[in-house]
């Protein structure tokens, strides 16, 4: 069992929960194609939205590419470990979600967003998010565990001191007082713990924008990965690939899901390397940006589901650095 600071270390920013079921942004009986043309264009933290329309479809799945940390088991709360991550990475991660936090909490605020689909959390992880608040509060919170190991250990050497300097004479510098070495130990002590906050409040994005609007109560977040989904993707991970089971076969599950929904527009926010059509469902207007797609999603499952179609927005956040 993982410690909280290894847990708290570890623990990837794809991670969210469900609260509450419901659609994300649905119209009973509405014409799909009229809420796609009015889907706003310009949008704070966007760079660009695409617009493919399918006749006759009945929902919308509006896709918000994302930058997040990929973990190596998507499917047990234990073993939630994400891959290593430089410090520059990890200010690309918290930029991208800084985006998509803006952009979410627009669209909650001016166009009736009430709820999205997030990846990468398995039921179990779920359940015990809706019923423990603290847990909740650990998945959202950031600590760079360098500056924390070194705050820890500047904290235990200023208590050594303070209960009792005249063992470790020789720790005094030449031409300093125990008191004075004491203030300067406690003044680098306040510094860093002022540094560590700062890093906090800095990378409060860094989990998911989703996540953090969640815990803020702003919205409402939905699953939609069964556990044998994610115990097959996570095979593919170890494996460094990204292959069906990574990226198509977790697609067709959140189609299937928001199909059991509603008519309507329905939000997720999945990595940047997913691409829900291609060429047969949207022809040369759908460009990929380098994206791995072994089958075109949306094309296959209107095929099989003449009454239940699907159309596309893809939301591309400002520093989202794929294309």
């Amino acid at each position: 069992m993982l410690s909280r600071r290894e847990f708290i270390k570890n623990i990837s920013g794809l991670l969210s929960c469900a609260l509450i079921e419901g659609s994300s942004f649905a119209y009973a009986e509405q014409n799909i194609e009229g809420l796609v043309d009015n889907f706003p264009d310009l949008i704070p933290g966007v760079k660009k939205v695409m617009k493919f329309k399918t006749p006759d479809s009945k929902y919308c799945l509006v896709h918000i590419r994302q930058l997040h940390a990929v973990p190596w088991d998507l499917s047990t709360e234990e073993s939630m470990i994400s891959t290593y991550t430089t410090f520059e990475e990890k200010v690309m991660i918290n930029n991208c979600q800084n985006d998509i936090y803006d952009m979410l909490s627009y669209l909650t605020e001016n166009h009736d967003l009430n709820s999205v689909f997030v990846e990468g959390i398995s039921p179990n992880v779920f359940e015990r998010m809706q019923k423990d608040r603290n847990y909740f509060e650990e998945l959202v919170s950031f600590e760079d565990t360098f500056f924390d190991e070194e705050l820890s250990m500047l904290k235990r050497e200023a208590k050594t001191f303070l209960d009792d300097i005249s063992k470790f004479p020789a720790h005094i510098p030449e031409g300093m007082t125990q008191e004075q070495y004491v203030d300067s130990i406690s003044s680098r002590v306040a510094v860093l713990e002022k540094e560590v906050e700062d890093i906090k409040d800095k990378f409060r994005f860094y989990h998911g924008a989703a996540l953090r609007l969640g815990y803020e109560g702003k919205l409402d977040l939905k699953i939609f990965e069964s556990k044998g989904g994610l115990e097959k993707a996570e095979e593919e991970l170890r494996r460094g690939e990204y292959g069906k089971h990574m990226l198509d076969d977790r697609e067709d599950e959140l189609l299937l899901e928001i199909s059991k929904l509603p008519n309507g527009l329905h939000y997720a926010v999945l990595g940047g390397a997913h691409a829900f059509g291609g060429r047969n469902s949207f022809g040369r207007e759908y460009i990929f940006d380098r994206r791995i797609s072994y089958r075109d999603n949306i094309y296959e499952w209107n095929i099989k589901n003449p009454n239940s179609k699907f159309s596309l927005i893809e939301v591309t956040p400002k520093n989202l650095p794929i294309e």
